[in-house]
């Protein structure tokens, strides 16, 4: 083996792309963990390899600057800042944090995000994505590294495709056969047929890239004597393996019924088209373009067009789908981003501040807008949005620029083909969250370093191996780039670890009886839980209901206090609040509290009973039965 393909910065790229959509799309705590350490730890072992001499040597990256202020960005939104600088850049912010602990004492520093642990993590997540953009262009802009990939992803693509069609056929509702899926519609290892269906979707026009940019040396032109050399060379069995890969791929997709993904695709390969007729790359490789076309057809009409074709009639004879639904989720999504301009609520806060904002009918829970646009304009705002944007037109126009100059068929069109890739991935993200499923992020990130690299890498003939600059920096970025990857992986084995022991705990006193006092076991669980993981709300709102149980109000009032010091937007944090406080005979704060938890989640019946019975107590009865009609409306029963 090529000692460059060899090295464990390489490895780490190739094991990211491979274990993450296998990893059921990389949306668990674990396989994030995991799949972040190896990602940041790649990084830094390739900023490590490339320090001599007291400098580092890399490649100009397109959209470096963007990415990294999106990134300070999300830091500077977890940091404690001023209650007057909060008032100034975010008053809906600063009154959030005011109605959970203005009753309580003077504010303490406040974050600009309403869930800043939520934010840390998509701060780390993000940083995961940009070390694989970062290592992915750094690396393959070595020419052996990049066929070699291009060998390597239809492969891997091929089988993960075969394997989800005949999983959908055989065991529809398991994940990987083996694993129950928690949701109807699975496909593949994704629990969401969606979220498979966009991964294939930005996959497809890279396979077809590959299959298109596959040269063979001319040879004989009897159709005898093709398919003779077809059968006997091994470039040309590899080309026809791309293309079968390709058209597994894009089969898949078709198959899932996915309507988003199916537009995306649509439109992936519109912009695919675009760019090699732009280029002009021959009559050939149109031929074998509609020949691809042709066979997927086919190849879809075994398992019928007319399951395709009902999905979006499905869309005609039933209005209120996107209506009362996605329209609806969107318009709170746009009232949450008017209270948030500039600086947003904090990047992965919406799941925590929606509820305050919903007004789609229905028991069902959002975590996501199904909008990545919409989202990260509620959680980033303006600034976090416009970085973002730059972010991604910095990198797609400067590779589409270079691609146009690019001589040699295999570079131009797998950089366009991985252009498309990212269209695909953007149009999806306007009717579905695909920027919050890890294996579908990463590899977004991935499509745009490959766009780079492939962009920018020469004809075969050259002797140069990128027409990428080189940059200097300073070695200490190396060192860095080191401490962050040890601080990843200490931190996801903490997190884990806090995940793991209040799991423990909540099943050791789910079979305790409740009228005696917590066992020890389970209250030392949970302070270990909120020793690893010092930043969750759970754990001293967990601490505080212990507390209350053994008949200790003061220390269920601190850990109270504490609960909403780290996310003000808990409901039920704030009700316990409401109740030790009126327990204590502080009505006037008591009312303020109790008002900020139906007002951060006006849906929940039970919370506003609860507030409405305590103004029956204390005599207001006008306010009283103004909560209880809302009560009776919300749950008839």
């Amino acid at each position: 083996m090529n000692a460059a393909l060899a090295r464990p910065e390489f490895l780490l790229l190739l094991f990211v792309l491979g274990f993450s959509p296998l990893a059921f799309g990389t949306v668990e705590p674990w396989s994030r963990a995991i799949a972040a350490s190896a990602a940041v730890a790649g990084l830094a072992l390739a900023l490590r390899r490339r320090s001599r001499a007291g400098t580092l040597l890399l490649y100009a990256t397109p959209g470096a600057v963007p990415l990294l202020l999106f990134l300070a960005f999300l830091l500077v939104q977890t940091a404690p800042l001023p209650p007057a600088l909060v008032r100034v850049l975010s008053p809906a912010a600063h009154a959030r944090w005011s109605a959970a602990l203005g009753a309580v004492g003077p504010l303490p520093w406040l974050t600009l995000s309403l869930d800043p642990l939520a934010t840390l993590r998509e701060f780390v997540r993000f940083c995961a994505c940009g070390a694989l953009y970062l290592l992915t262009v750094q690396l393959l802009a070595r020419r052996e590294r990049l066929h070699a990939v291009a060998i390597v992803l239809p492969l891997f693509a091929a089988t993960l495709s075969f394997a989800a069609i005949v999983q959908h056929l055989a065991a529809p509702l398991r994940l990987l056969f083996f694993r129950p899926a928690p949701w109807q519609y699975p496909f593949g290892p994704f629990v969401n047929r969606n979220h498979y269906a966009n991964l294939m979707a930005m996959l497809t026009p890279v396979l077809l890239g590959i299959f298109l940019g596959r040269s063979t040396r001319a040879g004989p032109r009897g159709l005898r004597a093709r398919c003779v050399e077809l059968l006997a060379r091994r470039e040309s069995s590899v080309r026809l393996l791309t293309g079968f890969a390709a058209l597994l791929a894009a089969a898949s997709l078709l198959i899932s019924l996915s309507r988003g993904a199916t537009i995306a695709l649509a439109a992936a390969l519109l912009v695919f088209g675009g760019l090699l007729g732009a280029r002009r790359l021959g009559r050939g490789r149109a031929v074998s373009a509609a020949l691809f076309g042709g066979a997927l057809a086919v190849f879809v009409g075994w398992f019928g067009w007319g399951k395709v074709a009902e999905r979006f009639a499905d869309l005609r004879l039933n209005p209120d789908i996107v209506d009362t639904m996605r329209a609806a989720l969107w318009r709170d999504t746009l009232r949450m981003s008017a209270d948030f301009p500039l600086f947003g609520s904090g990047v992965g806060s919406f799941e925590r501040l929606y509820p305050a904002y919903r007004s789609v009918p229905g028991p069902l829970g959002f975590a996501h807008a199904h909008n990545d646009y919409l989202e990260l304009l509620a959680g980033g705002g303006a600034f976090g949005l416009g970085l973002a944007l730059w972010f991604i037109a910095a990198v797609l126009l400067r590779s589409a620029r270079s691609c146009s100059r690019r001589h040699g068929s295999f570079p131009a069109t797998l950089a366009a083909g991985s252009i498309a890739g990212c269209v695909a991935f953007l149009v999806h993200g306007g009717s579905d969250f695909s920027l919050a499923i890890g294996a579908n992020a990463l590899y977004f990130f991935f499509l745009l370093g490959l766009s780079v690299a492939a962009s920018h890498a020469p004809g075969p003939e050259a002797a140069a191996e990128t027409h990428l600059e080189r940059r200097r920096l300073p070695p200490g970025v190396a060192q860095i780039a080191a401490a962050f990857a040890v601080i990843v992986v200490l931190a996801s084995a903490a997190d884990l670890t806090a995940r793991a022991a209040a799991e423990i705990a909540r099943e050791r006193e789910r079979r305790s009886d409740p009228l005696l006092p917590t066992p020890a076991t389970v209250t030392r669980l949970v302070v270990l839980a909120s020793r690893c993981q010092p930043l969750d709300a759970a754990y001293p709102a967990a601490l505080s209901r212990i507390a209350l149980r053994d008949g200790k109000p003061d220390e269920a009032l601190r850990f109270t206090k504490s609960a909403l010091r780290r996310m003000p937007l808990d409901a039920s944090a704030l009700m316990q609040l409401g109740t030790l406080l009126a327990a204590r005979g502080d009505a006037e704060p008591a009312r303020r509290t109790f008002a900020a938890a139906v007002a951060a989640d006006p849906a929940s019946a039970p919370n506003r009973e609860h507030f409405g019975a305590w103004l029956l107590s204390r005599g207001d009865q006008a306010a009283a039965l103004a909560q209880l009609r809302e009560v009776l409306a919300l749950d008839p029963q």
